[in-house]
């Protein structure tokens, strides 16, 4: 099983901006908390997926639901843009570029 960020669109936007090397790897980290946004668990395994057992399924109201997943969207990408307003580039984090021109090594302590 793998636990990471939801793949989300706003997550999406964040991950785009690093990979065009508008942000750097710890920027993105620090976005990807913003909002919370939520965490999902992906199982990579069948031995993974067999050990679950069902219990029970509970309904939602998307009319209550819907609205706070909405809620904290726009205040992550509200959050994400203000946190880019005063960026400028920090050469002790890692951006794309130093990935591309293969200038990280193992030990890095910029991972």
């Amino acid at each position: 099983m793998v636990k990471g960020y939801r793949a989300d669109d706003s997550y999406f936007s964040f991950a785009e901006d690093f990979l065009n090397n508008t942000i750097s790897v710890q920027h993105l980290g620090r976005a990807m908390k913003l909002g919370k946004l939520g965490i999902q668990h992906v199982l990579i395994s069948t031995k993974a997926f067999q050990a679950l057992k069902f219990v029970k399924a509970d309904f939602i109201e998307n009319e209550i639901y819907y609205p706070r997943f909405y809620n904290r969207d726009l205040t992550a990408r509200k959050k994400y843009k203000n946190s880019k307003e005063n960026l400028t580039i920090n050469t002790n984090e890692l951006y794309m570029l130093d990935i591309i021109r293969g200038e990280i090594k193992n030990g890095d302590t910029r991972l």
